[in-house]
């Protein structure tokens, strides 16, 4: 890009060149500023919260969607509100919490509630924990995982009704 200004400079008297230069160099230096400003706000909420939980990647994009919108200090205040007001990060920004396991678990819990509708979430949770609690002392938790990866989340894709996956779950 630079290049074509640099072709289009040679045409244009050399003040205005000088002002298109700026304004690009400008740009690059917002861009920078916006990612140290997300780089910096990331460090702090990971000091902040507790060793169990990480932000994923929705988190990221919120903290730069809420800088973007909000400014950067009214995002730090709304963490240290959440964080000094014991209230869990994720009413702010998403946060994964657990293990691997647990993230497939809630993957396909919403998937669950794409395929059956919102009010059947929390019973496919609380199936899908039942259903790994019975398997945990029998299996390790990467059998479990590419369990749940291979046949639970693919058959629950396909499945036609909470009553069919109600009964797949019970066998």
């Amino acid at each position: 890009m630079s290049s074509i200004i640099g072709e289009r400079c040679r045409t244009i008297s050399l003040p205005h060149c000088s002002q298109i230069n700026q304004l690009l160099a400008w740009k690059q230096d917002n861009k920078r500023l916006s990612r140290d400003q997300g780089k910096n706000v990331k460090d702090y909420i990971h000091s902040r919260m507790s060793q169990d939980y990480t932000l994923n990647h929705a988190g990221d994009f919120q903290i730069e969607k809420h800088i973007r919108n909000y400014g950067l200090v009214s995002v730090l205040d709304k963490v240290d509100d959440v964080y000094f007001s014991k209230i869990k990060f994720n009413a702010f920004l998403r946060v994964e919490q657990g293990g691997d396991l647990s993230k497939q678990i809630y993957y396909t819990g919403g998937i669950c509630k794409n395929n059956f509708g919102e009010y059947c979430k929390k019973e496919c949770l609380r199936r899908l924990f039942d259903y790994v609690r019975a398997l945990e002392p029998y299996y390790s938790e990467e059998e479990l995982i590419l369990d749940i990866k291979g046949t639970v989340q693919q058959l629950t894709k396909f499945m036609s009704g909470l009553p069919d996956w109600r009964a797949f779950m019970i066998s």
